[in-house]
């Protein structure tokens, strides 16, 4: 099973680089790290999007950790008891 995750990341990760090698082979990597977006110029840059990806991506674990280990913590120390023995 883990060999399988690995492989599904591999394919991931393949079909990303070349969904985008046209991209990254007319403006290269520096698409990653700049700002511009000028249609007309043809000129653009993913920097924005990239960084909203990353600060959306924060917030939301900050809010799903905790929840989830409380959960966990719930389900196991406190429902447990009740669930195996009931009555």
């Amino acid at each position: 099973m883990a060999l399988s995750v690995a492989m599904m990341l591999l394919i991931i990760v393949w079909q990303l680089v070349s969904g985008s090698s046209s991209a990254l082979q007319k403006f290269g990597w520096k698409l990653l790290v700049r700002s511009d977006w000028g249609p007309v110029q043809e000129d653009f840059g993913a920097l924005p999007f990239v960084y909203g990806t990353l600060v959306s991506s924060a917030v939301e674990l900050i809010i799903a950790v905790p929840l989830s280990i409380g959960t966990a913590i719930f389900l196991t120390e406190l429902v447990y008891n009740r669930v195996v023995k009931p009555g």
